[in-house]
């Protein structure tokens, strides 16, 4: 019988909330065992601030960009709240935190550091669907996939918002970024056509 333990490269779905409400929830794809650095920037873009303005807490403990879900057993669907720095709750115990980061490694911080000119550069996605041959388009990591989508309802004749997005079996939306979703160069992303009572439109 095959081992039914999901692999520590699969990816996950965790949620990151603002502890003000400040704008609605982030739901970000991420392996157990990749640094959240890259989940709190994503995140940061979604509450229109920087991470260094935001501190990230998981069960009251603070988290640092180079820890792991898998360090601090982060469930599939686990919450991360987002406290502006400014905070009393969120920015408690901080200092302590960042003592109790050598356990983990205290040059961890040197790794893995996007240069600024790496925030901007582009990719090359893959979009299939059943309606056509599949294209391919170049898009900014960092900037919303919603002119990807426009472009594969033109390029397979569709009226606009006929096609649900997915990558990996997520549900992709306008505003989502490929930093979001860890997408990398000629990853593909399928377009469904939407389904009404069972049938298909178009």
């Amino acid at each position: 019988m095959a081992d039914a333990t999901p692999s520590q490269d699969a990816k996950m779905m965790i949620t990151i909330t603002h502890s003000k409400g400040a704008a609605p929830d982030v739901k970000v794809a991420v392996k157990k065992v990749s640094q959240l650095r890259k989940v709190f920037v994503a995140a940061a873009e979604r509450f229109r601030t920087t991470p260094d303005a935001l501190v990230f807490k998981y069960n009251d403990n603070v988290l640092e960009g180079e820890h792991t879900p898998k360090m601090h057993e982060i469930p599939e669907g686990g919450i991360i709240t987002a406290y502006p720095v400014d905070d009393d709750e969120g920015t408690q115990n901080l200092q302590n935190t960042q003592v109790s980061m050598d356990a983990f490694g205290g040059d961890a911080m040197d790794q893995d550091v996007p240069s600024p000119s790496a925030k901007n550069d582009k990719i090359t996605l893959v979009i299939r669907s059943q309606e056509g041959p599949s294209f391919q388009i170049k898009v900014s990591r960092v900037k919303p996939l919603k002119s990807a989508f426009d472009k594969a309802h033109e390029q397979f004749r569709k009226a606009p918002n006929t096609f649900r997005f997915f990558y990996n079996g997520t549900r992709l939306q306008d505003d989502d970024t490929p930093k979001m979703h860890e997408m990398e160069n000629n990853d593909e992303i399928d377009a469904n056509i939407q389904q009404v009572g069972g049938a298909f439109l178009g």
